[in-house]
């Protein structure tokens, strides 16, 4: 037999939106260890003992968690088939007179 949707058929199962217990007693594990481990002080030293190229790749790591990626955007050409006229009209409004 069958059951209908929402209904396992067992009364006495978990209630819905009830948290697992496994789930909540790993979680405050793996808080205790990051709270005992990853203060501001052993960040800071363990990152100052970076070479400086390892440290830009772990700021550059983090930020993902931080700043939104960017979306894609793009560029409509004017009236050039191959585009020059464009690119060349914006490397003109970069060019910085000496």
């Amino acid at each position: 037999m069958a059951f209908k949707k929402g209904h396992s058929g067992n009364s006495s199962g978990r209630p819905k939106g009830a948290k697992n217990r496994t789930t909540a007693e790993l979680r405050e594990f793996i808080q205790e260890i990051l709270a005992g481990n990853f203060t501001n002080s052993h960040i800071k030293r363990d990152l100052d003992a970076l070479s400086p190229k390892l440290r830009l790749q772990y700021f550059f790591k983090l930020l993902e968690f931080v700043l939104p990626k960017p979306s894609s955007t793009e560029l409509e050409q004017e009236n050039s088939r191959d585009g020059r006229a464009y690119w060349n009209s914006i490397m003109d409004r970069l060019r910085i007179d000496e």
